[in-house]
Parts: C-alpha cells; structure tokens; sequence
C-alpha cells in the first residue's frame, strides 16, 4: 500500500510546490474559485508583512533570549556565592558590569518589543487588512460549506522527500521543519471534515489505523490559539516557546483509497480530534 503524508508535500522529484505535489489532494473534496484563492493569498501576504514590522527581527529575538537567560544564570551565580555581595564585587566587579549590561539590554529589548506591538495593534492599516481578511475567510467558510460549529484545529504541513524508502521532512523557511495550519473540523455523514481558507478534505472515519505519540524536536512556523504559547496547558509541549520549538506531534494513520495517509497534529490537539471522532488516541 503507497504511504503518504495526508498534509505533505512530496517535493523529490522536484523543488517546485505545485499542486500536484500536495499528497491529500485525492481527499479534496470542495476547492475555491482560481480567482477567489488568489485574491484572499494576496491579502495574506499582505498581512504576513504586515506582521513582521510588529515583532523583533529574528537577529534582535536571539541577542533578546541569549541576554535575559544569561543575566539570570549570572545573577543565581552571585546570589549563591558563599560571600557578601560587597566581597563580591571586590573580587569581581567585571562580572556586576557585564550582568547589568545583559540585563539592561534584555530590559530594552523587550520594551522595544512591546512597543513594536502595541504600534502594530493600533495601526489603523492593521485594523482595516485584518478587517479584510475576516471577510474573506467568511466567503471562503460559506463556499465550503463549514458549519458555524466546526471545531478550530491545528495539523502540520511540511515539505518532505523520498529516500531509502522513507521520508526526509525537509525546512521549510529557515530553521522551520513545520507549518502550523489552522482548520476547521467537523462531522459530516460519517466523515472528519477539515476547511482551511480554500480547500476542503473529507477523510471516512473508519480509515483509522491506528496513533502514536512520537517524540521529535522541531521548530513550527505560525501560532494560531488566541492564548499565548506561554499560558495555559500549551507550555507543557513545548522546549523553548519564544522560537516555537515543539517536543513531539501526534501521528494518525488513516488507511483510504488503497493508501495509507498520515495525518500529523501538534499533541495539544489530541483532546480535540479524540472527542471529535471517537478515536483512540495514546496517552
């Protein structure tokens, strides 16, 4: 039976990310309009720009997280010191002037950061594209078909080649093996139905073949949960999540049309596919 990745993109025999390559398109059961797809990607590019003039660059994101880190193990160091801070600083002032200067430098970035923000939320440019795009996506669910009660679910996408019969995921953007994808999930006539902003792939429930909880460290492209990484139960899956760095993901094997596709999902998703299609799904 040929094996894919139900979210993959099958790139071997070519660099190129044509349609052709997308190993769930067999699955696709409703497309948008060429038109419609290409006027809502434009408003998406739109906003991805958009989005990086209210964050750090990436260089200033490291200086960031490599200083506070390195204040704080610096501060413990002197704090746990088996003298007083004054003989401290009597036997090695140079140390006092370097954690203060990581610490003001953290201090800066981070108000820098902050500022960055708050500008971005309260451009008025902001407000008007992300206006747009809540438009847009609203065609795009009602050309679909997705119901006002689909469950918001997040799955993997990645680029990946064939070689010594398995699968090389492969980067996708820098240092990213993975992109976190948002769609809409629901039940429809015995079928796990999943809508993202302009396709719709319908997979029978009795293709479940079986998951597994693997471990693998990775980096993931785009956050979709209105909470924070930072907050909530998300933290527990995460090594590192000011770079998105993720522990593990929830593979699902679904066995359909003389394939057996693999389905792969961030693990803070395993709570909503099991109760949304009665799958048994590890610990």
């Amino acid at each position: 039976m040929e094996k894919k990745l139900l979210f993959g993109w099958d790139v071997t025999d070519s660099e190129t990310e044509d349609f052709e390559c997308f190993d769930g398109k067999p699955l696709i059961a409703r497309m948008l309009p060429e038109e419609m797809r290409n006027r809502h990607e434009q408003t998406d590019i739109e906003g991805v720009q958009a989005e990086k003039r209210g964050r750090l660059p990436k260089a200033l994101r490291i200086v960031k997280y490599v200083s506070g880190l390195l204040a704080a193990l610096f501060s413990a160091g002197i704090l746990r010191a088996d003298v007083t801070l004054a003989q401290a600083y009597r036997n090695a002032p140079g140390l006092f002037y370097i954690t203060g200067g990581l610490a003001l430098a953290f201090a800066a970035l981070s108000l820098e950061s902050w500022r960055r923000r708050r500008a971005y939320a309260n451009d008025p440019k902001t407000k008007e594209l992300n206006g747009r795009s809540e438009r847009e996506k609203e065609e795009a669910r009602s050309f679909l078909g997705v119901p006002q009660e689909a469950w918001d679910m997040d799955a993997l996408m990645c680029r990946y080649k064939r070689k010594d019969g398995g699968m090389r995921v492969l980067r996708t953007m820098g240092d990213t093996v993975y992109v976190n994808f948002s769609f809409r999930a629901w039940l429809e006539n015995g079928r796990l139905c999943l809508a993202d902003d302009a396709m719709r792939l319908e997979i029978p429930l009795s293709a479940f073949a079986g998951a597994e909880m693997r471990k693998e460290k990775f980096r993931i492209s785009g956050w979709n949960k209105a909470d924070s990484p930072e907050e909530g139960s998300y933290t527990e899956w995460f090594s590192n999540t000011e770079f998105l760095m993720v522990k593990r993901y929830l593979a699902v094997t679904l066995s359909c049309r003389e394939t057996e596709y693999e389905m792969r999902v961030p693990p803070w998703e395993k709570k909503t596919l099991a109760a949304l299609t009665g799958w048994q799904l590890p610990e």
